[in-house]
This record gives C-alpha cells, structure tokens and sequence, in this order.
C-alpha cells in the first residue's frame, strides 16, 4: 500500500494537516491531507459532454480539465488504474468527462464488497477510485476552504475499513487555484 509520502511526491503536493473525523463507531481517525496548487483555465469555460457538475476548469498539459481528472492522470503517470466515481443520476465511473467505463473485475469486486457493507446507510464513495496490482486508493478532491466530508463519505470509510482496507489507502487532496 503506498503511503502517504509516495503520494504526496506523485500528486505533486504538498502535506498539510491530517484532517480528523469521527466514524460512527465512536473510533477517531486522520486521513491524511495534502495540498495542490493549480492554475485556472484561461479560456472560455469548456463545453463537457454530458450532464455535469459545475466545477472550475484548471490547466493541465495545456487543456482544461477538472481536478479529478488531473489526479487521475498523475496516478496513471506511475502505473496506476482508476475512475472518477460519478454519483449523480445514476452510478457510473468515468476516466474522462462523459466517458463512462466498466470497472476490471478485481476492482469491481472491491467495489462491491464496500458498496454492499455500506447499504442502505447513504455510503457516499469518493470522487476517485484508483488501483495498481493488490493495492486500492481512495481520494477525495475538496477545494480548500469550501469543502468537507460529507457524513456519506466518512459510511464509505468506515465500509471500506470493515472490509480490511487500511487507513492509508484513502487520502484527502485539496486545491486551491493560483495565479
């Protein structure tokens, strides 16, 4: 499982405070924080196929793309595999906006096994998905300063944690944009 060290040196971030939460089992826990600097897109705001979020578009490689994405693309510079975890109007996991595609067994069964443990208790998974051989990664995009878990987000922890996930797979990436 890479740690937090590994991640901050491949998201090109920054560590910041670990942020605390409280499961519903009374157990505290940190997840580990980290901080990216991003450039906002320049351009007029790109049309994205599909229904979408309205989310700020960022530089990166020279196209606009949303955070997500970009964490994305550096996970899969080192190797790794993943989605962006749509949650709106139905389920889907997306590569690309508007992209939808399946997920390889070994990952949709890890999916699953959460998903099940966590139903009927509006476990909300977060925004990105992502796997390399054995190992399982969970991050969470929040802009810094106007976002936060959402109680959803820490059912889908604690799920993954009763399935044997450890603490170190999931990782909290915030950004702010700068100029």
């Amino acid at each position: 499982m890479p740690d937090a060290a590994y991640l901050i040196g491949l998201l090109q971030a920054v560590r910041v405070h670990a942020t605390p939460a409280m499961l519903s089992s009374g157990q505290p826990v940190e997840i580990s924080t980290m901080l990216r600097s991003e450039k906002p897109w320049p351009g007029s705001r790109p049309e994205f196929p599909g229904k979408v979020p309205n989310k700020q578009p960022l530089q990166f490689g020279g196209r606009p793309m949303w955070a997500e994405f970009i964490l994305l693309r550096l996970l899969e510079s080192d190797g790794w595999a993943g989605v962006w975890v749509k949650n709106w109007g139905g389920r889907a996991f997306w590569r690309n906006p508007g992209e939808p595609v399946e997920l390889p067994k070994t990952a949709a069964d890890v999916f699953q096994r959460i998903e099940r443990r966590v139903a009927g208790r509006g476990g909300g998974c977060w925004d990105i998905f992502a796997w390399c051989g054995a190992d399982v990664l969970f991050i969470e995009s929040k802009k810094r300063g106007r976002d936060r878990l959402r109680p959803t987000q820490l059912t889908w922890l604690e799920g993954a944690l009763a399935e044997g996930m450890p603490l170190s797979a999931f990782a909290i990436v915030e950004w702010q944009a700068v100029l």
